[in-house]
C-alpha cells in the first residue's frame, strides 16, 4: 500500500532526467527519471538524488505544458489492464506525458545563438505572445510561451526551433559514481 498521501491536483508538470549515451562512456542505452512536480524544489532534490544514486551524467528537463491528470488517470487505467508485469508508477508517468493529456497548449522556443535571442523575442512579443520563462540551455536560450501563429514568426526566423511541447533545460547532475547495468 502506498503510504504517501498527496493533495489531489487537476494538472502538474514533470521532471524527466535523461541519462544520454553520448554523454556517458560505456553506458549501452540512455536512462530516464520522470517525477511529477508537486513542490518544485523538494522534487528536483529527489530526481537529482536519484541521479546521484544511479551515477553518470544526467540532464534534468521540465515539461513545458502541464499535463491533465484527470484524463491521463482515465487513459491509464486501460493501459493497467492491457499490460503485464511492468511498474505501475512508470506506466503513469509515461501516460501523463503522452501528448493527448496536455493541460496547456505552450511552445517552446529553442534559440541555439543568444545573440539572436534579443530580435526573437521581440519578434514573439510582436505577435502577441505571453512570456512564461526563459531559461538557458547548454547551447542556447529556451523561451517559453503562449501560442502564436508559427508560420508567421517561421517566416522571419526560419532557422529557429518551436516545440509544441517538450521539455527545457534546467540543470546537469554528475556523479562519478557510475553504475553499469
Amino acid at each position: 500500500m502506498d503510504k504517501e498521501q498527496y493533495e489531489q491536483m487537476k494538472t502538474c508538470h514533470v521532471l524527466l532526467a535523461v541519462m544520454r549515451k553520448k554523454d556517458n562512456e560505456g553506458v549501452e542505452s540512455k536512462k530516464i527519471f520522470r517525477q511529477i512536480v508537486r513542490d518544485f524544489h523538494k522534487d528536483l532534490e529527489i530526481i537529482s538524488k536519484k541521479c546521484e544514486l544511479e551515477g553518470g551524467i544526467w540532464r534534468v528537463y521540465h515539461s513545458v505544458n502541464s499535463r491533465d491528470m484527470v484524463k491521463a488517470l482515465k487513459l491509464f487505467r486501460h493501459t493497467i489492464i492491457d499490460t503485464e508485469k511492468t511498474s505501475i508508477e512508470s506506466l503513469w508517468r509515461k501516460e501523463l506525458l503522452q501528448p493527448h493529456n496536455r493541460a496547456t497548449k505552450n511552445f517552446m522556443v529553442d534559440v541555439d545563438d543568444p545573440a539572436e535571442f534579443e530580435a526573437i523575442y521581440t519578434s514573439l512579443m510582436k505577435l502577441g505572445c505571453e512570456d512564461l520563462g526563459t531559461h538557458k540551455s547548454l547551447n542556447g536560450i529556451h523561451q517559453i510561451v503562449t501560442k502564436f501563429d508559427r508560420h508567421t514568426f517561421a517566416q522571419q526566423h526560419p532557422n529557429v526551433d518551436v516545440l509544441t511541447d517538450g521539455y527545457y533545460f534546467i540543470q546537469m547532475v554528475k556523479a562519478d559514481n557510475l553504475t553499469k547495468r
